[in-house]
């Protein structure tokens, strides 16, 4: 698949840690558990492919110590499931060099050919039990040079013909590409990509962005550099973001709202922090804005001379979660899981919410300042507020932020109220009045950011509104690369460092000014409370009450002193929006008959507990069940709630109960319910997997019968007996946890016997993570 060498190890060391990389399991030099026909010096096990095969997570490693060989390693565990069948591959230097499965969980390998006579080959497995097929085989007319099957890379499914492999030939300075007509039984070439001389160093990798009809190709000793597919050159990435020294780069999501780009890092001597891999932020406006989102601990320090590895993932759809593997030559293999934690650092990778986006280009101060977007997000007692945006740094104009909160409704600066005449305005604020410049809300705070002309340093100023009083005050100054920052001093109206905040000037998608604000300093909001904000491009050269720039709603700037009560809805005015403070997350899904409600807290306060209610029409509601609460804690807590129903659409919600009896509302989510006898028996993967400590087991039962479902460790033993008797046929769920046992590799079994005397034993693999 998709491989990579060097970068120095005192490179990797200065860079922080900006996101978690979890470790899930790894068999490695570096923990001593390096398996015994994975070489530690031999440079024999270099590509491997994660998939999602017939039903089970799956990781297939190519090696070579003793002899070819394809390693099927259970991709959850770690653990050794057996070896594929090779009998039928021969030829090349290398008759098996790389490996890679389609998105819909077809096998593929490749040889490696480095002379021009020689044939390339691409393999297929039908199943893992079956011998391969040779799905593509030519030397290309065995005239020019070529070096082919180093790595390759499957986009695409073989079930609708969308298959595709890409495969660099280095000495020819190429990209050829197969297709598939017969569902991935064989390929045919489909295209060839012709690049500049010179274009590939060695371990030559290639990864395409098909939607952009681009590919990424990277080598070691040249940038990793992006072409169309007519040849054209893109783009090239700086080698202070990504070393000339890799040969690897995938594309792949980080998160539900972030992008990045991983590269595999290596040097070639004994040294902390080698064999590992690189996640870089490619949200950036252009290459030179990239940055380095995490590293991955190092699989071990043995020599890499080669500088060869791979790395692979798969996406948790329903969790926004990435699992990243990574394979290290001579060193070992791993998984990963890479989260996104709410860090203020002026990159927005975080799970925010849409409060406010811009509605024109905004140029009334020209192009080099601008709003685009006002995200938000409740977590950890904290309000998170992100403004993606950028600031010219040659001058003092800024950036201000204009927040109301209803929990605050009388106690801030009515609407239609003048907001000009702030005491201690500093910078922007001013302390001029303006009769002119009004909002359409109760104004309680604002806070604006500017460079004053310095390109190293931003000055963050604030504003409270009161009926009677605004006062301003000085939070405090941030670098522009993202380092965060807590304010203000003593003597504000803002409690000592309570505020933290930072400035990213690498502008781009999801970058720009992020601050965390406790909920405590803005009255404790609560479930039914909104927020509404107004966004805008401040002047320096007066105060903003002050200052009319040309322009209009609809056609740009709108400038300042203009009445927002009678031109309301301004390019960055939002309307109110509901505050997610302590639920963090509220799901529902449906299993046969069986309804099952999932959310998550992020802090919780003097809570009772939480009555669920339901509604076929969503303005009848009943109460169909209750579920304690913790009281008061600052931990992340899950909940779950599940119940029978009949065939239908349901609504549902949580009614939030305090213990003074006081209560609030979730959102609603809705779910469709299509009760129909299974067909046939099942046992679901237990989801989540892996899991921290409680997972959900599901199965089918198309008759009614006897169930015995048992759950053991690694040893066999038994832990906990889960069911044991009659059930009738239908859809079953069943929780596990494992609170009071250690992390490791579980096995569950499921015993059915109907009525009929049919007899079915099935048992999955399960593991769990603390």
């Amino acid at each position: 698949m998709k491989k990579v060498t060097v970068l120095l190890a005192l490179f990797l060391l200065t860079i922080p840690m900006l996101a978690q990389v979890e470790k899930v399991w790894t068999r490695s030099v570096g923990d001593t558990t390096l398996p015994s026909w994975f070489s530690p010096s031999g440079n024999t096990e270099r590509g491997f492919a994660y998939g999602y095969v017939n039903n089970n997570h799956r990781v297939y490693v190519v090696a070579r110590n003793g002899g070819p060989s394809v390693r099927i390693l259970d991709g959850l565990t770690g653990a050794d499931v057996g070896t594929l069948d090779i009998s039928t591959v021969a030829g090349g230097t290398f008759p098996i060099n790389d490996f890679g499965v389609s998105d819909d969980g077809k096998m593929y390998a490749t040889n490696l050919v480095v002379s021009a006579a020689e044939v390339f080959k691409i393999y297929h497995w039908a199943s893992e039990s079956a011998a391969p097929t040779v799905a593509f085989e030519s030397n290309f007319g065995g005239v020019d040079a070529k070096r082919l099957g180093d790595n390759f890379t499957l986009s695409g499914k073989a079930s609708d013909n969308t298959l595709r492999l890409w495969a660099v030939n280095a000495p020819a300075n190429k990209v050829h590409i197969f297709k598939t007509t017969n569902n991935g039984v064989n390929f045919v070439e489909d295209f060839v990509i012709q690049l500049p001389a010179a274009s590939f160093g060695g371990a030559p990798s290639v990864y395409p962005i098909e939607e952009d009809s681009l590919i990424i190709i990277n080598s070691s000793g040249k940038n990793v550099q992006a072409y169309t597919w007519s040849g054209q050159f893109y783009a090239a990435i700086p080698g202070g973001q990504i070393s000339t020294g890799t040969t690897t780069t995938i594309i792949a999501p980080i998160g539900k709202r972030g992008g990045g780009i991983y590269a595999f890092q290596f040097t070639t001597v004994a040294a902390p922090g080698s064999n590992n891999v690189r996640i870089v932020d490619t949200d950036g406006e252009g290459p030179n804005y990239f940055k380095t989102y995490a590293i991955t601990p190092s699989l071990g320090g043995n020599a890499n001379p080669n500088g060869t590895g791979d790395v692979d993932f798969f996406y948790d759809e329903q969790s926004g979660t990435v699992y990243m593997y990574a394979l290290a030559t001579n060193n070992g293999l791993g998984l990963y899981k890479i989260t996104t934690p709410m860090i203020v650092n002026g990159r927005f990778h975080e799970d925010y919410w849409d409060l406010a986006h811009s509605q024109n280009e905004n140029q009334g101060f020209g192009p080099n300042i601008n709003v685009r977007r006002v995200n938000h997000r409740v977590e950890g007692g904290k309000l998170y507020l992100s403004i993606e945006g950028k600031l010219d740094r040659t001058n003092s104009n800024g950036i201000a932020l204009f927040i109301g909160l209803s929990n605050l409704q009388g106690q801030g600066t009515p609407a239609n109220t003048s907001l000009g005449g702030v005491t201690n305005g500093g910078h922007l604020f001013g302390a001029t009045a303006n009769p002119n410049f009004k909002l359409g809300f109760e104004t309680h705070y604002a806070f604006v950011i500017n460079p004053g002309g310095n390109d190293s340093t931003v000055y963050i100023d604030a504003a409270k509104y009161t009926p009677n009083q605004k006062l301003g005050t000085y939070i405090g100054s941030a670098g522009v690369l993202g380092g965060a920052r807590q304010g203000p001093g003593a003597g504000s109206f803002f409690t000592e460092n309570s505020i933290t905040f930072a400035y990213d000037s690498a502008w781009g998608h999801r970058r720009g000014w992020e601050m965390a604000i406790p909920l405590s300093e803005l009255g404790n909001p609560g479930y039914n409370d909104n927020i509404v904000v107004f966004a805008v491009v401040v002047s320096s050269t007066a105060y903003f009450s002050d200052v009319t720039v040309p322009g209009n709603v609809t056609g740009g700037n709108p400038g300042f002193d203009i009445n927002w009560i009678t031109q309301p809805g301004g390019p960055y005015y939002s309307m109110p929006q509901g505050l997610p403070v302590e639920l963090s997350s509220f799901t529902a899904s449906a299993s046969g008959s069986t309804v099952v409600l999932e959310w998550t807290t992020a802090s919780e306060l003097n809570n009772r507990g939480f009555e669920i209610e339901r509604s076929s029409d969503g303005s009848t509601w009943a109460n169909v069940g209750f579920v304690p609460g913790k009281g008061n804690t600052a931990e992340l807590t899950s909940y779950r709630f599940s119940e029978e129903v009949a065939s239908g659409s349901y609504i549902y919600r949580l009614k939030q109960l305090d213990f003074d009896g006081t209560f609030s509302y979730s959102g609603n989510v809705s779910v469709n319910v299509n009760v129909t006898a299974p067909v046939s028996f099942a046992v679901e993967q237990n989801f989540p997997n892996p899991f921290n400590p409680e997972t959900e087991i599901r199965y089918a039962l198309p008759i009614s019968g006897m169930v015995t479902l048992t759950v053991y460790n690694a040893l066999g033993q038994e832990v906990s007996r889960l069911v044991n008797g009659m059930q009738e046929s239908g859809y079953h769920s069943v929780r596990f946890s494992g609170n009071t046992l250690a992390s490791g590799l579980y096995i569950y079994r499921l015993t059915f016997r109907g009525q009929d005397g049919t007899t079915n034993v099935v048992e999955k693999k399960m593991t769990m993570v603390k």
